[in-house]
């Protein structure tokens, strides 16, 4: 949060986003939301995606916060591609 406050130029920081290690702790985004004061979610990177997966198959990939760096990173490189 202090890099980004540092990049922001002044602006305030409205929402946080947990993947990786961290966002595996249940209850870990409660915790944080009542310490900041701001909405605190777990990502799911394939969230705005529509999925073919039943309800079996999404819980195989849990978490699927810890992939969310990779996704953005080939995503990234997808729109870059394409």
């Amino acid at each position: 949060m202090v890099y980004t406050a540092s990049r922001s130029h002044g602006q305030g920081i409205d929402q946080v986003f947990l993947c990786g290690s961290v966002s595996r702790y249940p209850g870990v985004d409660r915790l944080l939301q009542s310490r900041l004061s701001l909405p605190v979610k777990v990502m799911n990177p394939f969230e705005p995606f529509e999925s073919a997966l039943n309800n079996l198959e999404h819980e195989a990939l849990e978490p699927v916060s810890s992939v969310a760096v990779a996704t953005g990173l080939a995503l990234r490189g997808w729109r870059q591609h394409a």
